[in-house]
């Protein structure tokens, strides 16, 4: 065998042996990514059921829900007292101007009390002095 023919034979193999360990090598990789990857999403997955199941969690949703809970019902109070005060500031000013106006009506009820009573007293009087005048006569 010539020389070259040997080198070339030799050249063959380290490039086959090369190819071959370069798609070992790839194949491992792809091997240990999968393996990797399921191991921790199995991971993941059991630490994240864990502490949903755990007390530490129950406590802090509960912290957070009743805090806002506490928030929402606190602004909704906040706003039911300041509609209540609202109304009842109204209910105030129309009860004022219903007083106000009993006390017109009053008033104009004792002037025409007035009146008619001075116009009674007087139609009395000029009565008397009629029966006086017819009982002279």
């Amino acid at each position: 065998m010539p020389a070259e023919k040997l080198i070339e034979q030799i050249v063959e193999f380290y490039t086959t042996i090369i190819n071959l360990l370069v798609t070992m090598i790839a194949v491992l990789g792809i091997i240990a990514y999968m393996y990797i990857r399921s191991s921790t999403q199995e991971q993941v997955s059991d630490q994240t059921s864990k502490y949903f199941e755990s007390e530490e969690f129950r406590e802090k949703v509960k912290i957070r829900v009743n805090a806002h809970v506490e928030a929402s019902l606190s602004e909704g109070l906040d706003l039911a007292v300041g509609d209540i005060a609202e109304r009842f500031e109204q209910f105030e000013n129309e009860t004022d101007s219903i007083v106000q106006k009993v006390d017109l009506i009053e008033k104009k009820v004792s002037q025409l009390d007035r009146e008619e009573t001075e116009g009674l007293e007087a139609h009395i009087g000029e009565q008397k002095v009629e029966d006086e005048g017819h009982g002279n006569s």
